[in-house]
């Protein structure tokens, strides 16, 4: 392979064979965009491909020119298994690229609701701003992006609903009190 765009290319098998033959080339990068194999496969929605990548050694974390990680190239695109691989994997989710943009925030600005669900589940900070002040809030409401909106709601009451173990350890403890 010449570049690490090549890889897109590939199918799974190529592509495990490839990494058998040089396990070096999952941590190839662009010299000047500094894309890396993982970027590529992010952006082409590929699952697998990340969970062949990850276990070669490619850098869950790593980054581009503009400071942006694969989590970044999948929601900006709307690839939600490439999202859930990555997250899977132990991505910071609340990495912030070089306009202080997070995945949540540019997976709110193009309206992918099923990735913005996923990240907040995962932990995601929504009430971080980007380099103009903008929230994922305020991303989706200019957009329009209704879904978006409501998964940002959801998680929001999501945090204030009492879960399970806590409604029990009241519980426990009132019953300790009587």
């Amino acid at each position: 392979m010449t570049s690490s765009a090549e890889v897109a290319e590939l199918s799974d098998v190529e592509l495990a064979q490839a990494l058998d033959a040089d396990a070096t080339i999952a941590l190839a990068a662009d010299a000047q965009t500094r894309w890396t194999m993982l970027h590529h496969v992010a952006m082409a929605n590929r699952a697998t491909a990340i969970e062949l990548l990850l276990a070669h050694g490619a850098d869950v974390n790593a980054r581009t020119c503009h400071d942006s990680t694969a989590l970044h190239v999948a929601a900006c695109n709307g690839c939600t298994e490439a999202a859930a691989a990555l997250v899977a994997a132990g991505v910071h989710v609340d990495a912030r690229d070089n306009k202080l943009n997070t995945a949540l925030l540019r997976a709110g600005q193009h309206g992918h609701a099923p990735i913005a669900e996923l990240l907040l589940r995962s932990g995601a900070d929504a009430s971080v701003c980007n380099a103009d002040g903008q929230t994922v809030h305020d991303r989706a409401r200019e957009g329009g992006h209704a879904g978006v909106l409501h998964a940002l709601d959801f998680g929001e009451a999501r945090k204030k609903e009492p879960t399970h173990s806590s409604i029990s350890a009241g519980c426990a403890t009132l019953l300790a009190r009587t």
